[in-house]
């Protein structure tokens, strides 16, 4: 079995892994990101779960 490098590159969170879909069974991590897409910032993060709650899009101007 080849499963000895389950951290290849990648931080104990895997927040680095470069393929840690490919480990990593759970496509979401702890904070709500996707697996498949690189580490956002809170900013980026709040904008794209924040769709719901709204706060940072009732910032933009509207017209």
């Amino acid at each position: 079995m080849g499963s000895g490098k389950i951290h290849d590159g990648c931080t104990l969170t895997g927040t680095e892994c470069g393929d840690r879909q490919q480990w990593h069974p759970i496509k979401m991590h702890h904070d709500g990101t996707d697996a498949h897409r690189p580490p956002v910032s809170t900013e980026t993060h709040s904008a794209t779960f924040g769709l719901t709650l709204g706060p940072t899009r009732h910032k933009e101007p509207s017209g």
